[in-house]
């Protein structure tokens, strides 16, 4: 019994220790001298205190008693031990217990830990939120790792401060630390340390460490120890989990190492939260481009059947506009313009016109025509487009003029359809300034090496939610004029040429659209253009 590593011991039920081995004094810190001969029940007080005379009903029934219960030290470390207690009946009449005890406070805690770290693996796999996750953590950590308050600090959005987010507490514990703390800097106090080393910390207050820190023991006088660890997503500090105790936590390197990997842990949820969140945006941006897709489809299959419809009827509308148009002219030259009815006949005229030109628009639109490419100079097409505009822009006293770069390559392009989109937006461009101002038509290559055609005007701009919307078919900004295919059509023809177009506006101040084309990717198809361009 002197040899065994376990404590044993007997005592008389009703009277003194009689017998102490060596396992019990490195136990209990108590020599053989100092307990043989005292009082069982003044021993076994100190050594349990409040359950030491517990058994004595038990082991008059049953002689044999098998327990765990918990052992505090003088120092105030606590040891659970596994007690096996067994009565023996001498023949006159003395009852003496026969008593061998066993410290298990690793194997307790090894279990304590794989249990919690399961409980919190658990948890993060269950949680969708972080906020459905941390207050579990910590009630889960706090109470497999016999911690009485629980805190979660995390880093606030500019990497400043610390902020406590979440509080636990023992039930028995709740008048305890009951003020939300103020956030904490880099370096103050115990989260704040921990974030700045990126390492656990312990605290007891057994620890004589330099970096002691009382005034995490005044939350309550029995307070005694203080554990704190990161939240690590990689290299980066999300938060900090702090833990206090009302018992002594003797410094433990393996809970250490468990708490760090669960701090990661935490971290690796919260990445996954993260890439859940960016799943999400994008599947929400697919459903958005798939109601966009299924618009433009209903949008296409309208104008399908604008076209088919305005294709048989064309020429059917065409032949009496042609005619009331006719003779709304023959009227005008005859009648003097100062007869009342001189008016009238101007805007069936006009009005004639402008149905002429919406069955025209729509013929366009439904029915394009077909791409003819060869070399273009690009500088040709806005000189001749300006051409056609100066006479309506001098009316409108609005300037017109060129920023042409020197030399501009050729592009592969349809030269007619090309000078379509330029009056189209030049003519728009003069409709937006009224009361006069100024159109710059200007071409050069871009850093991308694309050419880049820009219409310019010094008009009241565009409404910025507008901008989203002109270039769908039969929107309009224009109030009672135009059927809002301009500039759908536009986009289509830069489209069919392999580029993009784009718009830019300030209220006040004007707008400028943007023609981007691709140039050719090879000297063989440069040399190509020159000779298409040479007439070769």
């Amino acid at each position: 019994m002197q040899l065994t590593g376990e404590a044993i011991f007997g005592w008389e039920i009703d009277g003194s220790v009689v017998y102490w081995n060596r396992g019990a004094e490195s136990l209990y810190k108590i020599s053989s001298v100092e307990a043989i001969g005292r009082s069982s029940h003044e021993v076994l007080s100190k050594l349990f205190p409040g359950v030491a005379f517990d058994l004595k009903p038990m082991l008059m029934d049953s002689v044999e008693w098998v327990g765990e219960v918990k052992h505090v030290t003088e120092a105030g470390r606590q040891l659970i031990v596994e007690r096996h207690v067994h009565l023996v009946r001498e023949r006159n009449g003395r009852r003496l217990v026969l008593e061998s005890d066993r410290d298990i406070t690793s194997r307790k805690k090894f279990v304590q830990r794989l249990s919690t770290e399961h409980a919190v693996t658990l948890i993060l796999s269950e949680s969708a939120t972080m906020s459905e996750a941390m207050g579990r953590i910590l009630q889960a950590i706090g109470e497999g790792l016999e911690w009485d308050i629980g805190r979660l600090w995390l880093v606030n959005e500019t990497k400043q401060f610390l902020e406590c987010r979440e509080t636990w507490r023992l039930t028995s514990k709740q008048s305890y630390a009951s003020v939300q703390p103020a956030p904490l800097l880099r370096g103050v106090s115990l989260p704040g340390k921990v974030w700045n080393s990126e390492e656990p910390i312990w605290l007891s207050k057994t620890t004589e460490a330099a970096d002691f820190d009382s005034e995490y023991f005044a939350l309550a006088e029995n307070l005694c120890s203080a554990i704190a660890f990161p939240i690590k997503l990689h290299n980066d500090i999300l938060g900090v989990l702090e833990f206090f105790s009302g018992e002594i936590h003797e410094p433990d390197d393996d809970l250490l190492k468990t708490v760090s990997a669960m701090g990661d842990e935490i971290g690796q949820f919260v990445e996954r939260l993260r890439a859940e969140a960016a799943l999400r945006d994008s599947e929400d941006n697919l459903r958005r481009q798939a109601q966009e897709l299924e618009q433009q489809l209903v949008a296409s299959g309208r104008l399908v059947a604008i076209g088919e419809l305005t294709a048989s009827m064309a020429h059917e509308f065409n032949n009496p506009l042609g005619i009331i148009i006719g003779f709304a002219q023959g009227l005008l030259d005859d009648v003097n313009p100062n007869d009342p009815n001189y008016h009238h006949i101007e805007i069936i005229a006009e009005e004639a016109q402008r149905c002429e030109k919406i069955i025209q628009e729509l013929l366009e639109f439904g029915r394009p025509k077909n791409t003819d490419f060869v070399a273009v100079d690009v500088k040709e097409v806005i000189d001749k487009t300006l051409e056609l505009v100066s006479s309506l822009a001098a009316k409108s006293n609005v300037e017109t003029t060129t920023q042409v770069g020197n030399c501009l390559p050729l592009v592969h392009g349809d030269p007619q359809q090309l000078q379509q989109v330029l009056l189209n937006l030049s003519l728009n461009a003069v409709d937006a300034m009224p009361q006069g101002g100024t159109l710059i038509v200007g071409a050069g290559v871009d850093s991308a090496q694309q050419l880049v055609i820009s219409v310019r005007d010094t008009g009241y701009g565009i409404d910025p939610e507008m901008l989203t919307k002109i270039f769908q078919p039969f929107f309009t900004a224009k109030k009672r004029r135009g059927l809002g295919l301009g500039l759908p059509i536009c986009a289509r023809i830069v489209k069919a040429h392999g580029g993009r177009i784009s718009v830019d506006s300030v209220l006040g101040q004007g707008t400028i659209f943007k023609i981007h084309l691709p140039l050719p990717d090879t000297k063989h198809e440069l040399d190509t253009l020159a000779d298409l361009g040479s007439g070769n």
